[in-house]
C-alpha cells in the first residue's frame, strides 16, 4: 500500500501545468521547459506501473493472466505502435489529408484514438492511457499540427468533464470529518514534491531559481494518479478510506496549482536571499572583475550570438552570461568569456 501511495503521489498533473504555463507564456522558460519534460517522462512511465500494479497486490497477476503472457502483450502493443508511428499513421493521415476533407480528418483521427485505447485494455491498461499513446503517435507525424488544431475546440470541454467526474467521486461527508488531516497531508506533499522537483533540477545542473521554481509547479498530484488509485482499489491494494483521502489531497493539491505557480518565483527569491546563495554555481574568472565600460550578453541564443560578433568586430570587451550549462562549456573550450548564472535574479 505504501509503495501503490509512492506511486500514485509521485505523478504530477500535465493537463493543469501545461494550460497555466500556456496561459504565462510560461512554456519556453526554462522552467517551463525542465516542468514539461518531467511531466512527460512521468506521463509515460504510468505505463509500467500499471504492468506492476497487480504485483503489488500479490494476487495472480492480471487476473489469472501470467507475468509472460502479460508483458508479450505489452512488449507486443509497443512495437505495434512504433510501426504505427513510423509508417502506417503518416500513411494514413496522408491518404486522408489528400481528400481535403476536414471532416474525414477528424474522425480518421478518432478511429484511430479510439483503436489504441481498445488495444491498451486489450493488454490490461487503462483507455486513457490508450488515449495518451494514440496522442505520441500522431504527434511524430508531419500533421500533428492540424490534428491539435482539430482537438483544441473539444479540450476545455473534455477537461471539464473530467474534473466533473472527479467531483463526483469525492465524499464531502469525509472531507468534513477529516479536513484537517487532509489539509496538513495536501501541505506535506506540496513540500515533498516541490523539494523532489527541485533537487531534480539542481541534478540537471539548473540554477537555483529555475529549479526551486519547477519544483513548486509540479508539487501537485496528476490526473493519472486517479487512474493508479481506482487500479489500486480494484485489486484490493486502497481502503476505501485510503481512497477517498487520496482523493481529497489530490484535488486540494489542484486546486492549490494556480497560486502555486503564481507565488514560485517569489518562493526561490526569497529561499535564495535568505541563504544568501546566488543562482549560479560558478565563481567568475579571474580578471572579470577588473573589466570596465564592458557589455554584458545575457544569453547566447540568435541575438547574443550576434552581438558578440559586433562586439569582436568593433574591439569591445564583454561577458556572456548563460543558464543553459552546455553552451557554458562549449564556449568556454571556444575561449568565450562566459559565466554561468541566471541574469534575472535580483539580491
Amino acid at each position: 500500500e505504501a509503495v501503490m501511495l509512492g506511486l500514485m503521489v509521485a505523478m504530477s498533473s500535465t493537463a493543469i501545468v501545461l494550460k497555466i504555463l500556456h496561459e504565462k507564456a510560461a512554456v519556453d522558460a526554462p522552467h517551463g521547459s525542465i516542468s514539461l519534460g518531467i511531466l512527460i517522462f512521468q506521463d509515460i512511465a504510468v505505463l509500467p506501473v500499471m504492468i506492476i500494479v497487480p504485483l503489488l497486490a500479490g494476487t495472480d497477476f492480471a487476473q489469472g493472466v501470467g507475468l509472460g503472457q502479460t508483458l508479450a502483450r505489452a512488449a507486443g502493443l509497443i512495437a505495434m505502435l512504433v510501426l504505427m508511428a513510423r509508417w502506417v499513421v503518416p500513411f494514413v493521415l496522408h491518404r486522408v489529408a489528400r481528400t481535403r476533407n476536414g471532416e474525414l480528418f477528424q474522425l480518421t483521427l478518432i478511429t484511430l484514438v479510439l483503436g489504441v485505447a481498445m488495444l491498451s485494455v486489450f493488454v490490461g491498461l487503462s483507455p486513457a492511457m490508450g488515449a495518451f499513446l494514440a496522442g505520441l503517435i500522431i504527434s511524430e507525424s508531419e500533421y500533428s499540427h492540424q490534428a491539435l488544431g482539430s482537438v483544441i475546440p473539444f479540450r476545455d470541454t473534455f477537461i471539464s468533464f473530467f474534473f466533473i467526474s472527479i467531483g463526483l467521486m469525492l465524499d464531502l461527508d469525509f472531507f468534513i470529518l477529516h479536513w484537517q488531516l487532509i489539509i496538513l497531508i495536501t501541505l506535506g506533499v506540496i513540500v515533498v514534491k516541490a523539494f523532489a522537483g527541485s533537487v531534480a533540477a539542481l541534478v540537471l545542473r539548473y540554477p537555483m531559481r529555475t529549479a526551486i521554481i519547477a519544483g513548486l509547479t509540479l508539487a501537485q498530484i496528476g490526473e493519472f494518479s486517479f487512474i493508479l488509485s481506482k487500479a489500486g482499489l480494484d485489486y484490493d491494494i486502497l481502503s476505501p478510506d485510503i481512497y477517498q483521502l487520496f482523493l481529497s489531497v489530490t484535488i486540494l493539491s489542484m486546486a492549490l496549482t494556480p497560486l502555486t505557480i503564481s507565488l514560485a518565483p517569489r518562493v526561490a527569491a526569497f529561499i535564495i536571499r535568505s541563504k544568501k546563495i546566488l543562482a549560479s554555481t560558478e565563481k567568475p574568472q579571474p580578471g572579470d572583475n577588473a573589466l570596465s565600460n564592458h557589455v554584458i550578453i545575457i544569453g547566447y541564443g540568435i541575438n547574443g550570438k550576434q552581438l558578440a560578433t559586433a562586439a569582436r568586430h568593433f574591439g569591445i570587451r564583454y561577458v556572456i552570461i548563460e543558464m543553459n550549462p552546455d553552451t557554458v562549456r562549449r564556449l568556454k573550450a571556444e575561449g568565450e568569456p562566459v559565466m554561468f548564472g541566471d541574469a534575472s535574479y535580483h539580491p
